[in-house]
């Protein structure tokens, strides 16, 4: 740490912090990386290690803190009590187990903080910031816990939650490589851990009638990429050879509209029922109860259901945290979890001419008609980044990670308006959009009606130019997708003729 370090402060209205990039590794050493040892997918076994992690001095109104992290860590800790790097991996276990863990080996080594040139305690974790612009947070400082002469955590790996999810049953591990005594001033880092995972109770006859009751393959595409194991114990059951479930709810007389979409869904290979909202007694609960029945008795268990109609039509339910508007509950099979077991979407038209016309052209994209001389639309996207006082570098550093990890390997062009440094951010949002964008992904704050910055509202949309060129539009932002009122900013995009979206995933509450 020889030398003199240049100290550029950030004024963060947010926490009222000074965020310095005086910044360095403690200790030396390999950065963290774990892994799951090849061959044990069905008898879990970890190995982690590593000794370095990257700190940075905060100044704050309480006084300095230093804050550790990593590569891939989560914030770890409760509120008010001091952050440490934490690392969350899923696995798949089998259904009636009580997954244990076993640590096979661990070792670990203590340091003081000032013997690595910090000489300031731990910063506190904050609770998570609402998107509402202009929004100040107290600072939160639990002093008491800091003048405990204890480590944070009490186990260096443990299992924090047991979930659900259509034909998986899930565990979340949770591994603590940074533990931290406050009254001491010492840190105990993990240089090496291997640990296994035991399954007690394991029912695998269960594990292989769900498997093979609900298995599908277009549900496993989304979740699989995030379990460590996914094919654990398939050797035991057969293969998924199944249609694809699609179910239909109507609205009104929207009924005799989707004759085109289930004909060319079943044309593909769907399974498609269709009922009327009014015919399963027009409430949340009468529709949900069918879905479910068909769930757990059809011959071929839904995998997406589809309501056709505002909320006037088909009723929604209200969000138990927020009162905010929601269709979550259709597509939960489980009701003591929160993973949805269904892929729910609705099309919320304000007149028939509004929903044939959406529907053609969702049988349209789905053809993939393309207008010629516009081969390169399906290979373009645009992210439009905040200019939020305080969190203007969080947008732009997440577009640019996904752009250069994800979009473009994939073969995207990508371009990135910042209304932090563009000043024609509106009219730049409007020509890309125009030009053709397969994906818009906006972050930053929103409106019932519009996005903040880069600039847009109903009345841009709708003066949209973009035929035949329709993105999906993702709105990372509060309250854009509040489909409970006459026209929320998410609507008006996939209400248009020949312009707007071809679908629109936005929050209907205050995001985060």
């Amino acid at each position: 740490m020889g030398g003199k370090m240049s100290r550029r402060k950030i004024i963060s209205f947010l926490l009222l912090i000074i965020a310095t990039s005086f910044a360095f590794t403690v200790p030396s050493g390999a950065k963290p990386s774990m892994r799951l040892l090849p061959g044990t997918e069905e008898n879990p076994v970890f190995e982690y290690s590593g000794t370095s992690f990257d700190a940075e001095i905060l100044e704050t109104a309480d006084g300095e803190f230093v804050r550790l992290d990593f590569e891939e860590a989560y914030p770890g800790g409760e509120i008010g009590h001091p952050q440490l790097p934490i690392i969350r991996k899923l696995i798949q276990i089998p259904f009636g187990a009580s997954p244990r863990i076993s640590i096979e080996q661990i070792e670990t080594e203590t340091f003081g903080l000032e013997d690595l040139g910090i000489f300031f305690p731990v910063f506190p974790r904050q609770a998570p910031v609402p998107k509402i612009k202009d929004f100040r947070p107290d600072f939160e400082y639990r002093k008491d816990v800091y003048e405990r002469n204890a480590l944070v955590f009490e186990r260096s790996v443990e299992i924090i939650d047991v979930q659900t999810a259509r034909n998986y049953r899930l565990a979340l591990i949770e591994i603590r490589p940074v533990n931290y005594n406050p009254a001491a001033r010492e840190i105990e880092v993990i240089q090496n851990l291997r640990f296994s995972v035991q399954f007690p109770g394991a029912d695998f006859v269960e594990t292989r009638r769900i498997k093979e009751r609900y298995s599908s393959q277009a549900y496993d595409s989304a979740i699989r990429p995030l379990i460590q194991n996914p094919r654990a114990w398939e050797t035991r059951w057969l293969p998924d050879v199944n249609s694809l479930g699609f179910l239909i709810i109507t609205g009104g007389s929207y009924g005799s509209s989707i004759g085109d979409l289930v004909h060319w869904k079943t044309r593909k290979g769907y399974t498609v029922k269709t009922r009327t909202a009014a015919s399963l007694g027009g409430t949340t609960a009468g529709i949900r109860n069918w879905i479910l029945a068909e769930y757990d008795t059809a011959a071929i268990a839904p995998t997406f259901v589809l309501l056709v109609g505002d909320v006037g039509d088909v009723p929604r339910y209200t969000g138990s945290g927020s009162s905010s508007a929601t269709d979550t509950p259709y597509g939960n099979m489980d009701a003591t979890g929160y993973i949805p077991e269904l892929f729910v979407g609705r099309i919320s038209p304000a007149s028939t001419p509004q929903l044939e016309h959406f529907l053609d052209r969702i049988i349209d994209y789905e053809h993939f008609n393309i207008l010629p001389g516009h081969d390169d639309f399906p290979d373009k996207a645009c992210f439009l980044a905040s200019n939020d006082g305080s969190f203007w570098h969080v947008a732009e550093a997440t577009h640019r990670y996904a752009v250069q990890t994800h979009f473009g390997p994939a073969g995207f062009a990508c371009d990135t308006i910042k209304a932090r440094s563009n000043p024609n951010h509106h009219i730049a949002t409007i020509n890309a959009i125009n030009d053709g964008r397969m994906i818009v992904n906006y972050s930053g704050h929103g409106g019932y009606y519009s996005w903040e910055a880069p600039e847009m509202d109903a009345s841009d949309v709708e003066d949209l130019t973009n035929i035949g060129e329709y993105p999906f539009v993702i709105s990372n932002a509060c309250i854009t997708g509040t489909y409970n009122l006459a026209e929320c900013f998410g609507e008006t995009w996939i209400r248009q003729f020949d312009k707007g979206a071809i679908a629109f995933v936005g929050a209907s509450n205050n995001s985060y």
